[in-house]
């Protein structure tokens, strides 16, 4: 009888299929002509646009790093923070002070919403799922990058996580937060965001 890989082996795996399913995320957007990284507003009609090839090799992907490698028991959870009682600034300090995020946003929206990603090994929930970024900004704080239009809000925050938005939606009904819910990516990727102003 084959050994069966260790969970330490299965992580190991699982990252590496989310990074694939990232850099291939990106090659998809970029070539559908969407060059500004996840959607906080008007997403639906965006990612119809891209092809199912590009939808289904994501999809694959994403399910073979879940598959792998459930959330760690040590990923800091991010729910109580997601109840939208607090700010942007309040929300993504920590995150910066204890290294969870790279400080340098991957990407910054047309509206200034700035992306930040995950810094390697430090693994993020909310609500039971996979945080796959973290989205903030505040007017007039050096934490975050301007974008080059309009901003529609004194303060955005949330996350992208890896789940369909119907079943993320349940869940944050159910913890009680009054977070919108956003499909980014139809099955694959969904925004919980907070705003003010």
């Amino acid at each position: 009888m084959l050994a069966q890989p260790s969970k330490q082996l299965r992580c190991v795996a699982a990252r590496r299929h989310r990074a694939l399913a990232h850099r291939r995320w990106l090659t998809c957007v970029t070539s559908s002509g969407y060059h500004q990284g996840p959607a906080i507003a008007g997403s639906g009609s965006r990612a119809s646009s891209m092809t199912k090839d590009c939808i289904h090799s994501i999809a694959v992907l994403a399910a073979l790093g879940a598959g792998l490698c459930c959330a760690p028991a040590h990923a800091l959870d991010l729910d109580a923070q997601l109840v939208c009682k607090t700010d942007a600034h309040t929300f993504i300090q920590p995150l910066l002070d204890d290294q969870y995020i790279d400080p340098n946003p991957m990407r910054v929206e047309s509206n200034s919403v700035n992306a930040f990603r995950p810094k390697h090994g430090r693994d993020l929930t909310a609500f039971g799922f996979h945080v796959y970024a973290v989205l903030g900004y505040q007017r007039d704080d050096a934490i975050f990058r301007q974008g080059t239009g309009k901003v529609e809000a004194d303060s955005i925050y949330g996350v992208v996580v890896s789940g369909p938005s119907e079943s993320v939606r349940v869940r944050v009904q159910q913890a009680g937060s009054e977070a919108t819910v956003k499909q980014v990516l139809p099955f694959i990727l969904t925004a919980i965001v907070c705003s003010a102003g």
